[in-house]
């Protein structure tokens, strides 16, 4: 390809890389409301209320398994009335949750609002950012994931400090809501400036140069009904094998992140202040490692890149249980931070691979979900290996991180059984 054509490919105009934008900043408000914040805004809690610690962590499990269910609905909506639609309505519910979490006067006050906020919070991130990435950028999505994906290990590395200021600003009840009106601000600018399809906005996709019979061909598609039922994509085996593979490597990262900080504390002997440097800098890395990602994808193909990176991953799980001066813990550090942002990437771009830009809504219905659902045992299953295989190589983590492992192999022969050149949907 010449520097010319290459320099095209990757021009998405001003409203394409504005898209990119949002998606990325509904990708940082979510990660910083629904689980970096919780750093910060339980302890609030349980300090000002004198609330049960235990108690409201087990209410953010309660609301990652209702969030299934309203992802699955959601994801429904979009197909009948489009991303937008979803993503605008669903940052104003989390938004006034998130305000109402903030003024929680009670613990059922409590349970109800971090239920329809996360929930619906995951909706605009997830189920409402994939369709509009896959329609504006059908050729070039493996790249645009893994800058979108970014602002995650972004929120890490950041959310706290921005939420510790707003307390800190407003006092805590203030500082917390403030957040929901940042998602409701969201929604509005999404209200104003977001349009499905490049086409609604006189664009082609990838912002590339179409001829005038594909330009007809797009119009055509306008009014495009997928024939992918959901009793027809439940019978297919590309769906479970996409969705369940991709939610494992989720669960991993899950299992492994939300860990970091009580692991280095516990088994390495870290002081808190050291083991939060060493979190921070995972998520930096994670920052560069979710943009690699996306341009592995976009050069060698999803299947490829997935296995690749959940040998990366698996070797990350041995390194950290390896025990060693602080040259290796680094290390084990850096590979960690390179876990982050390639399963969500490769979810993406997988089920754009199989089923296409006209069919993916459709098909992501169910492969979102089933991924949340897997993902969302994330916390489950470090409980579970703690207890079971408590102090393995000398290590309370010791048991979890060997699980883990297992997992990653259950997930790279999931990955081996899709079949990416069957393709059956429509579109690029």
């Amino acid at each position: 390809m010449k520097k010319s054509e290459k320099r095209r490919k990757y021009d998405y105009g001003i409203h394409g890389w504005w898209v990119i934008l949002f998606c990325g900043l509904c990708y940082y408000v979510n990660a910083g409301t629904v689980s970096d914040g919780m750093n910060v805004t339980i302890p609030a809690f349980v300090e000002a209320k004198g609330w049960d610690y235990a108690t409201l962590l087990s209410y953010s499990t309660i609301a990652g398994i209702i969030g299934i269910a309203v992802a699955f609905a959601a994801a429904r909506v979009i197909i009948k009335k489009g991303a937008k639609f979803v993503l605008v309505l669903s940052c104003f519910i989390a938004g006034l949750a998130y305000i109402a979490y903030g003024y929680s006067q009670s613990m059922v006050m409590y349970l109800i609002s971090i239920c329809i906020g996360s929930s619906f919070a995951n909706v605009y991130c997830v189920q409402g950012t994939g369709p509009v990435i896959v329609n504006w950028f059908p050729r070039t999505r493996g790249f645009v994931m893994g800058i979108v994906g970014a602002f995650m290990p972004l929120a890490s590395a950041t959310y706290l400090y921005l939420l510790t200021g707003l307390i800190k600003a407003f006092g805590m009840e203030a500082g917390i809501a403030a957040t929901g009106v940042l998602t409701i601000i969201l929604g509005v600018v999404c209200l104003i400036t977001i349009k499905n399809t490049p086409e609604e906005r006189g664009l082609s996709p990838d912002n590339m140069p179409v001829t005038d019979e594909e330009a007809a061909r797009f119009r055509a598609e306008q009014d495009y009904v997928s024939p992918w039922t959901l009793g027809r994509l439940v019978k297919e085996r590309s769906v479970w094998f996409t969705g369940i593979a991709y939610g494992l490597l989720l669960l991993c990262t899950t299992s492994v992140i939300s860990q970091l900080v009580p692991r280095l504390t516990t088994d390495r002997g870290l002081e808190q202040s050291q083991a939060l440097l060493m979190f921070s800098a995972a998520s930096i890395c994670g920052i560069l490692s979710s943009v690699v990602w996306g341009w592995v994808d976009q050069k060698l193909g999803s299947k490829k890149a997935s296995f690749i990176m959940i040998i990366w991953f698996m070797a990350s799980l041995a390194v950290s249980l390896i025990r060693g001066g602080p040259v290796l813990l680094w290390i084990s550090i850096v590979l960690i931070g390179g876990d982050l942002g390639g399963p969500i990437t490769f979810m993406v771009s997988m089920t754009t691979k199989i089923f296409g830009r006209l069919d993916f809504s459709a098909a992501y219905s169910v492969i979102s979900p089933l991924c949340t659902l897997m993902a969302s045992l994330g916390f489950v299953f470090t409980a579970l290996f703690v207890t079971i295989f408590p102090n393995l190589f000398g290590q309370m983590y010791g048991g979890t991180y060997a699980g883990l492992i297992g997992v990653c192999v259950i997930a790279f022969i999931l990955v081996a059984l899709i079949d990416d050149k069957r393709y059956l949907g429509r579109g690029f």
